[in-house]
């Protein structure tokens, strides 16, 4: 204890070489660790610096509030006013984080019967949640889908409870852009974001549609109600 390591496996055989995790023979040699919870003395406070912290381009936080807000949408439930049949119903595409790489063809986008003006998706938390910003994507254009859909204005609603029935609060975008554009709020605590596409202008697959890439929630989970 006391000191921040990595546990280098050693043995005091001649000519022992140093398994690499994952090989099965011992001549394609490299080296193993065993990542303990050893980085102090017991009951020594510290901060987390992540697991791997060096190893990504994502900055640590100057403040440590600041990383308790992180992308929590992935663990959503969807729901939306329509969807376009040949798609998949789950809508997963929203929030499977693959915006600038998953294929544009999987993208959310409405029933082409029906107006694209006003339809919307929602993600529904099993426990409270203290949002920051929702971040919204636009389709990526051209690609398989010939897209030249442009969302040019939309409004996302925080509902304090998991039904979506009491509003706590709303923001409007646009237009959106293939990078993502903020909602920002400020810091409020909420169990349901709804996203409503109000203005849309293009095409996608040349179909008059409403469509999202990716739907961001920017916040911190909440102890259960």
């Amino acid at each position: 204890a006391n000191v921040p390591l990595f546990e280098q496996i050693r043995t005091p055989s001649p000519d022992y070489t140093v398994p690499l995790t994952g090989r099965t023979h011992a001549e394609d040699g490299g080296a193993a660790h065993v990542a303990g919870l050893n980085f102090g003395r017991p009951g020594e406070q510290q901060r987390c610096v992540g697991c791997h912290t060096g190893h990504s381009l994502i900055p640590v936080p100057a403040d440590p509030a600041d990383a308790q807000f992180t992308n929590l949408a992935p663990a959503a439930a969807i729901t939306y006013s329509s969807i376009y049949a040949l798609i998949n119903p789950s809508a997963e595409a929203l929030i499977d984080r693959q915006v600038l790489k998953g294929r544009i063809i999987q993208y959310w986008r409405s029933d082409p019967n029906q107006d694209p003006a006003g339809q919307w998706v929602q993600l529904a938390f099993p426990v409270p949640i203290t949002v920051r910003a929702v971040r919204l994507y636009n389709p990526r254009f051209g690609d398989e889908a010939q897209s030249t859909l442009q969302v040019e204005a939309a409004t996302v609603i925080l509902y304090r409870d998991k039904a979506a029935t009491q509003e706590v609060a709303r923001n409007r975008v646009g237009p959106l852009a293939v990078s993502g554009t903020a909602a920002p709020f400020a810091e409020v605590r909420a169990q349901a974001v709804r996203v409503i596409v109000d203005d849309v202008t293009g095409t996608f697959e040349t179909l008059r549609v409403a469509s999202l890439a990716e739907v961001e929630v920017i916040a911190r989970g909440e102890a259960a109600e």
